[in-house]
């Protein structure tokens, strides 16, 4: 099957927990309904916790939730329409703050496959459960290794065909206010 659109529709929402709740609200839904893949981060799920939007089938990636947290913390989640499932496939990834895709060319009448990657960074001053990073200044150490990670696996990804990055950086610009939901617009164009 080849799309017959042009392109598809990427965006990212920080959506800084309660996915399971927001995923019913009518805004929340005709939000993520302007795009064909949306990349999630901050789901805040925990293996016991999903949620289901109509018309949409999702890759998740949970963090480990630590034994003395209330919630879950940091996740990603790639939600894609259902009708281009076929045309995706999850890729594997080192990091639970990392979610690839590939995007099939013969489905999406592509040049080359395209490689997906839904990325969140946290924040640096955070302090890690994780016994990997607990040495010297854990929330650095893991800043560091998502960084390398990611570098090694965009060089692998790009070997095998396009790759497109969507990512949370976990920053402020300036003074600007941080948004609960912030929209960014990618666009894969068929060549």
């Amino acid at each position: 099957m080849v799309l017959p659109n042009a392109l598809l529709h990427v965006g990212s929402l920080n959506v800084q927990g309660g996915i399971a709740n927001k995923s019913s609200l009518h805004d929340f839904v005709a939000l993520v309904e302007k795009f064909d893949i949306v990349c999630i981060q901050e789901s805040w799920l925990t293996n016991d916790t999903d949620f289901h939007i109509s018309n949409y089938s999702k890759f998740v990636s949970n963090r480990k939730k630590s034994k003395k947290a209330k919630r879950g913390s940091g996740g990603v989640i790639m939600l894609f329409r259902s009708d281009i499932q076929n045309g995706i496939v999850k890729c594997a990834s080192k990091s639970r703050d990392i979610i690839w895709a590939k995007l099939k060319k013969e489905f999406f009448g592509l040049h080359q496959d395209v490689y997906l990657a839904c990325v969140y960074i946290r924040r640096r001053n955070y302090q890690t459960q994780d016994p990997v990073h607990t040495h010297n200044n854990p929330s650095v150490d893991h800043v560091n290794d998502i960084f390398d990670t990611l570098q090694d696996e965009v060089s692998y990804y790009e070997s095998q065909g396009g790759v497109l990055i969507v990512l949370d950086l976990n920053s402020r610009i300036g003074c600007l206010n941080e948004k609960h939901f912030t929209d960014i617009y990618s666009t894969v164009y068929r060549t």
